[in-house]
């Protein structure tokens, strides 16, 4: 393989969606497959062995192995930069996915051009974002300018796996146990146990310890949330002429 090639690994446990990815690529030479695998056991071994430029990661493999495999795949083979595929733009999973070392987060709704822009623009050194995502994440810059979240250097929040930290953030934005199982592709089961989990690790004793907690890291924006929801408007009394 030439040297000015970029060098592609498929990580995804459907057959057809790396049959696709192969199929794209193969129209532009600057990009060479050399390896594909569904995320098993034998999946990081490989990777270190083809030693690829990029790698393109599903994170909705099963039992949460991809955005864990994120950080095992750059600390198995540091140079190469991943590119990770979600089911969903929510910030909990590009959040999540970017503080495991990926470069890139595209949702797998985007375009064949937006694959190969990942691919090339992340080899070159770039971060690149779907416009999906880039929306999502604009809109919350826009709206909350915290540059860091104080979590960060919170040794309670080191402790969270990523999947963790993600159900984390979602429940702070007030989403259903069914609505997070949705956006992550996970069981509803699987978020309970998370949620378990997370709560436990973080010593929380009810939701509002988790709000509390989420608005002081700056996740979400006091403003915007309170435990107790507003009184309903009193009715208007009626003038008392108008009865019968």
């Amino acid at each position: 393989m030439p040297k000015n090639k970029i060098s592609l690994f498929i990580i995804d446990d459907h057959p057809l969606f790396r049959q696709g990815v192969c199929a794209i690529v193969a129209s532009h030479a600057e990009i060479d497959v050399v390896g594909q695998t569904d995320g098993g056991d034998d999946t990081v071994p490989a990777i270190t062995a083809a030693n690829p430029d990029i790698v393109l990661l599903d994170l909705s493999l099963p039992g949460d192995r991809g955005m864990r495999m994120i950080s095992e795949i750059r600390a198995a083979v540091p140079e190469c930069r991943v590119v990770a595929l979600s089911m969903t733009a929510a910030l909990a999973t590009v959040r999540a996915a970017v503080a495991e070392g990926a470069a890139s987060v595209i949702t797998k709704g985007a375009s064949s051009a937006d694959i190969v822009k990942a691919v090339t623009r992340v080899h070159d050194g770039e971060w690149y974002f779907s416009r999906d995502v880039s929306d999502r994440l604009l809109e919350r810059l826009v709206s909350d300018p915290t540059p860091e979240p104080a979590a960060l250097g919170d040794e309670r929040y080191g402790s969270l796996t990523p999947r963790e930290r993600e159900v984390l953030l979602l429940l702070a934005e007030a989403k259903s146990p069914k609505e997070i199982a949705y956006s992550l592709d996970i069981a509803r089961s699987t978020v309970d146990v998370h949620k378990t989990n997370l709560m436990r690790k973080m010593g929380f004793h009810d939701m509002t310890d988790l709000f509390r907690f989420a608005m002081k890291a700056g996740f979400i924006d006091a403003a915007e949330w309170s435990p107790i929801p507003p009184s309903p408007p009193l009715p208007q009394s009626q003038d008392r002429s108008s009865r019968r």
